[in-house]
């Protein structure tokens, strides 16, 4: 069994490594950020990257994309930063 970890995040280019590397401890097998611009590039961190700029309602969008794309024998942990 797999454990998710999905946010999204608008403007946090300063902050994004150290909240990578926070949650990395945990053990999550798959940290995602749907990006929802101005968080520069978050290519070299090893986390799964999903570009969703300019989206109505990102939350519920994101969640919902997340949740058609996922596994069946995973879990998922959705961080509203």
């Amino acid at each position: 069994m797999k454990v998710n970890l999905v946010a999204i995040m608008k403007n946090e280019a300063p902050y994004i490594k150290e909240w990578v590397d926070w949650h990395r401890k945990f053990m999550f097998d798959n940290i995602v950020v749907y990006d929802n611009g101005g968080n520069g590039d978050l290519s070299k961190l090893g986390i799964t990257v999903i570009p969703f700029e300019n989206v109505e309602k990102p939350q519920l969008r994101a969640y919902q994309d997340w949740i058609n794309r996922m596994e069946f024998d995973s879990w998922t942990l959705f961080i509203d930063r």
